[in-house]
Order: structure tokens, then sequence, then C-alpha cells
């Protein structure tokens, strides 16, 4: 018989010092993640976190959910993200993801959303029926290359290729010694606009909140100081050593080679705050999870990113913005190529229609849960 436990918030810092979880050879979390989760200013002790399923003592799938604040037409409503959903392979097929999002829907009062999902995931929740796309934010964005990283990129599509993991990086070799000197004629082209610089903070100060509240205004959650140093001080990716070894326990994103932001103003000529920009990087991958800027300060934003990249001799960008997804489109870049992305959501009509409707909103890179990895 199929049982279902649900974790709340204050539950949390306890069960992940328990003997349960220090023995459990998959785990529904790890420990730092679930730390991000306690640190979460727009959550609530009483929120549910986690969801597990079990047969007997032995887990079977386990759904997790990301408290958040977002924006209804006159008042702040609290919901979550759902994500993390995990089903044991030999249990597949039995109705545990549907009982587990149904006691996310009882326990969240039909206030969800969810985001980043596969497609398998996608068939279920659209079978439901209750859920409806966030249609004005569909995710349309871009992928580019300014280096090659064929070793990576492939057997990830194709799992057969890491047998060949070692000759796709020798090729990757080949291909960017070539083009390194095709990128020292091109970086030569992207110069920023006179009078702009690029300030490093370590985390947001008073000038930034005071800036960002001028762009936060029509977005779906609230994205304000808070949020954006929570997110930057309890990352869900950790570069340390792996002592638990939460990189085979744990089926979701926890440790790297490589993980950190870099927070940066830019400020024009008369010293003004033009733009804010929050980038993560991952190993050789950058992303930009919080981008706040007028449309006339795009061609300074673009040429940020490229500069960024080769100085740091990062391989590829991705972004769902809409500015800067045009200015690359529009403009000739140093970048190798390019290649569409979509990173698709959907909310529950229900919370939709409590919010009054989700047309207009904002959805940031980083929103979701998305900028912590």
């Amino acid at each position: 018989m199929i049982t279902i436990r649900a974790i709340a918030l204050r539950e949390l810092e306890k069960w992940i010092l328990s003997d349960e979880f220090r023995t459990m050879q998959v785990v529904p979390i790890t420990r730092h993640r679930a730390i991000s989760h306690i640190n979460n200013p727009g959550a609530q002790g009483d929120d549910p976190v986690l969801w597990i399923t079990y047969e007997n003592d032995r887990m079977t799938g386990y759904l997790g959910a990301l408290p958040d604040l977002f924006r209804g037409q006159k008042e702040i409503f609290r919901g979550a993200w759902l994500s993390c959903l995990w089903i044991d392979k030999n249990f597949r097929g039995r109705g545990i993801a549907s009982k587990l999002l149904k006691h996310a829907f009882l326990d969240w009062k039909n206030r969800i959303a969810i985001r980043d999902y596969t497609p398998e995931a996608k068939t279920l929740y659209e079978s439901t029926g209750k859920f409806v796309p966030l249609s004005e934010n569909t995710g349309n964005g871009l992928r580019a290359y300014l280096r090659f990283d064929l070793h990576e990129r492939l057997p990830r599509k194709f799992p057969l290729l890491s047998k060949i993991s070692g000759l796709l990086n020798r090729y990757d070799g080949v291909l960017n010694a070539i083009n390194e000197s095709r990128l020292a004629k091109r970086m030569q082209e992207i110069t920023i606009a006179t009078g702009y610089s690029f300030e490093e903070l370590p985390a947001m100060d008073e000038e930034s909140s005071e800036f960002i509240r001028g762009f936060t205004g029509q977005t779906l959650n609230v994205v304000d100081q808070k949020l954006l140093n929570w997110i930057m001080s309890f990352p869900w990716v950790l570069e340390d050593a792996d002592k638990e070894n939460f990189s085979v326990r744990y089926h979701f994103s926890s440790y790297d080679k490589r993980f950190l932001f870099r927070l940066m103003k830019v400020k024009n000529a008369q010293n003004n705050l033009s733009a804010l920009l929050l980038f993560s990087i991952r190993n050789n991958h950058l992303k930009l999870p919080y981008a706040f800027f007028s449309p006339s300060v795009t061609p300074v934003v673009g040429s940020g990113i490229i500069n960024l990249m080769q100085q740091l001799k990062l391989f590829t960008f991705t972004s769902y913005h809409p500015e800067i997804c045009g200015w690359l489109k529009k403009n000739t870049t140093p970048f190798c190529f390019m290649r569409k992305q979509h990173l698709p959501a959907m909310i529950s009509r229900d919370f939709s229609n409590e919010l009054g409707g989700t047309s207009g909103k904002i959805l940031y890179d980083g929103d979701s849960g998305c900028g912590f990895v």
C-alpha cells in the first residue's frame, strides 16, 4: 500500500539531521537545498515543501515545492512552484505521480505553478485539466555558443557517445584552438558605449534595491533585495567536496566543478545606475537569472555579456530575456552559432483566476527556482 508523507518547512531541519535521512540510498532533497528552503524569505513554517511516497518503508517517489510570493491585481498571494518530481523506476505506472500532485493541490489550496518540466511531466500536468499555460511568458529564448564543448553536450543528448567523450574532447580542443584566433579579431568589434562602467557587488545594496523597484511592478513573483540576496547566499549547487555522495543519491542538481554568482551594476557617464545584472556561472556556461534595465541600455548589456564570457573563457550563454534575445538576433556578434531554447511554464487555473489572470506578467529567467542552479 502506498502512503504519503508531507514535510512542512519547520520540520525540514530536524528531518535532514535524522538517521532516516542519513541512511537513505536515494534522498528527496540535499542538505544544502533544504537549508536554502529554510532561509526562504517568502516562506512560512507551516508551508509544505516536500511530499514523499512509501510502500512499507521504501521510498517510491517524491515531489518538492518552492514557496513564493505571487502578485495579484490588488494583493500579494502566497503560492508555490512545484519542482523535483521523481518516481522510482520500479513503481512507475502505478499513479504515484498523480497522487503526489493531488496532495500538492490540496495542501496549497490550488495555489501552485510549474516551470521547466520534462515532456513526461507535461503530459501528467495536462492530464489533470487543472493547469493553464502562462501564455504571455512562453519562455522563448536563445543559447549562444562562443566556444565548442561537444564532449559535454553530445553525451547528454546521446548517452552512447559518452564512450567517446575523450575523442570529442580532443576534437573540441582542435576546434577551439582555431576559434581563438577568430575570437581575437571579432572581440575587437565589441566595445562598451563611452561612459558606461561595470562594478561588481558582493550583495544587493540600497541603491540597487531602489533601482529594481522600477522594474518589478509587473512581475508574476515578488522580486526584491531579500530574494536576490537569498539566492546568492544559498545556492542549490555547490563546488565543495560531495562528502555525502549527494550527486549519486539525489537525482537533481547538487554539486558541480564550478558554480558562482556575479552581481554587477552598470553606470553611465553621469554615474547613474543604468542596469543591474545577476549572472550565474556553472562550469563553462553563463546565465543571467535577473536583469534590470531599460531597452535603450540593451547594447551595453549585450556587449558586457560577451566581454564577460571572453574574460572568463566561457563557452555558452543562455537567456530568455526578450530584449537580450532580440539584440543577439539582430546584431553581428562573435558567437559561432545560436539555437532556440524553450522554458515552458504553467499555473493552476484556479490560482490564475485568483490572481486576476497572468496576462502581461513578467517572468525572469531566475524565477521559480531556476536561478539557484
